[in-house]
């Protein structure tokens, strides 16, 4: 088969979400959550960009930080497979990375109904997604391939 393009990410701000942004996840209705990925603390931290908060909101020590410029992911054909721990496919697309260069992948977890997405950092075998101004970590969730 043919080399796939690189996954593309395109800078933005606020409520500023691209036609073309790759949906991830959902809160509800009226919050869906496009993948996303914002700086915070020297990371480079995948996370959930919520078009009607103006945000990506990132899992970061213990809490959910909200950034309001940030990169989306836009014209990626990937998909979300069932993983745990600390487990990542070869075709596990990179969504960023810590300060130290640990790569940070894009994770979804199911929680109370909703599909929340988040970051994996192999080292920690979780995925940890933030929501409500707390962090949620997952041993059993989905993580995005390309």
């Amino acid at each position: 088969p043919a080399p796939k393009p690189p996954a593309k990410w395109v800078k933005t701000y606020g409520n500023h979400v691209p036609p073309n942004a790759v949906r991830g996840g959902k809160v509800d209705d009226l919050r869906i959550q496009f993948i996303g990925r914002a700086w915070h603390k020297d990371d480079l931290i995948p996370g959930a960009v919520v078009e009607i908060a103006g945000v990506c909101y990132v899992a970061w020590g213990g809490k959910s930080a909200y950034v309001s410029n940030y990169e989306v992911l836009v014209d990626t054909k990937g998909k979300f497979v069932p993983t745990t721990f600390g487990n990542v496919p070869p075709n596990a697309l990179p969504g960023g990375h810590t300060a130290n260069g640990e790569v940070l992948y894009i994770c979804r977890a199911d929680y109370k109904g909703m599909k929340l997405l988040g970051k994996v950092q192999k080292s920690q075998q979780r995925c940890f997604v933030g929501h409500n101004r707390a962090e949620y970590k997952f041993s059993k969730y989905e993580i995005y391939v390309y």
